[in-house]
């Protein structure tokens, strides 16, 4: 089976811009592409986590992560579920795709609706 990108109902991905596993440029970006090219792109959303990669485990890691630049993609996948199921059941579209910055403390996630800092959950 091949991927197409023919998305015909409400879509998200979460992805991280250093993703180790899956490369941003070979998979999410191109996945996006096609469903600009083949499905409905008002149905679909990105959100790239900046500095987020595959594996939450590695984010303040000493070994893996001395500097402290990784972010997690946990909270962004809890809102992107809420922000789903509210487009779905509600009608509410979802926040345009976009590519969410590394909040100024570990503690805190950005807000996809608002992009404001808010607590994680």
């Amino acid at each position: 089976m091949e991927n197409t990108g023919k998305i015909t109902k409400p879509t998200i991905t979460v992805h991280g811009t250093m993703d180790s596993l899956l490369f941003p440029a070979v998979h999410a970006k191109a996945y996006e592409e096609l469903v600009k090219k083949n499905g409905d792109i008002n149905q679909y959303r990105l959100y790239m986590v900046a500095n987020g990669n595959h594996f939450d485990s590695f984010v303040g890691n000493p070994k893996l992560d001395p500097n402290h630049i990784l972010q997690p993609l946990l909270p962004y996948v809890h809102q992107s579920f809420d922000i789903l199921v509210d487009w779905v059941e509600k009608g509410n579209p979802a926040p345009k795709s976009l590519t969410i910055v590394k909040p100024s403390s570990p503690d805190q996630a950005y807000d996809i609706r608002t992009g404001k800092e808010t607590a994680k959950y």
